[in-house]
């Protein structure tokens, strides 16, 4: 059994695995760059506005996430 290889066959081979290749690197730098940029806030469940991470109390509401984390009710949170 013996098998036909050319030079244009050779160029198909290396051209897809350039794109493949190349298709992988945009992958990585469009990754990168959607975590760089992405939103560092999070929406507060009780009031539904957006609140910076790494604050573990709502501004405009008090409603606390380190409680919710816990798994602890917050009923006092509408009362306040």
């Amino acid at each position: 059994m013996s098998y036909d290889v050319n030079a244009s066959d050779t160029a198909n081979g290396i051209g897809i695995m350039v794109l493949v290749f190349w298709l992988a690197i945009m992958n990585t730098f469009l990754y990168v760059l959607y975590r760089i940029t992405a939103t560092k806030k999070r929406d507060c469940p009780a009031c539904g506005e957006n609140v910076k991470k790494g604050l573990t109390v709502c501004p405009s509401c008090n409603y606390d996430f380190m409680k919710a984390a816990g798994g602890e009710p917050q009923e006092d949170v509408k009362k306040k």
